[in-house]
């Protein structure tokens, strides 16, 4: 009866630590982030950035990131692709930057 009763305990101790290690915060994601930024892997930072992004809208550094990630995958998100290709070629912004 006493092994029963460990070994569920035991059980669920590791269910609930595997269940810690599988939730990330905001800053773990970021940080995640980052390193799929620097190993050029835009395409699985994305998600990552974006779950951020949802949270925290007027972070620069997320902004930034996220800016980044969008035009390095120019060619896989058209949605994106062609607001940045109306954005660059709006007159009055190209005039504002001369």
């Amino acid at each position: 009866m006493s092994q029963l009763k460990i070994s569920v305990l035991l059980s669920l101790f590791i269910c609930i630590g595997f269940s810690s290690f599988a939730q990330m915060d905001d800053k773990e994601k970021f940080r995640e982030a980052l390193y799929l930024m620097d190993e050029n892997r835009f395409s699985s930072e994305e998600p990552l950035l974006r779950e951020v992004y949802a949270n925290d809208k007027e972070n620069a550094n997320i902004n930034y990131c996220l800016g980044i990630t969008i035009f390095k995958t120019f060619n896989e998100n058209e949605k994106e692709g062609a607001l940045l290709k109306k954005t660059t070629s709006d007159k009055t912004i190209q005039e504002t930057f001369k």
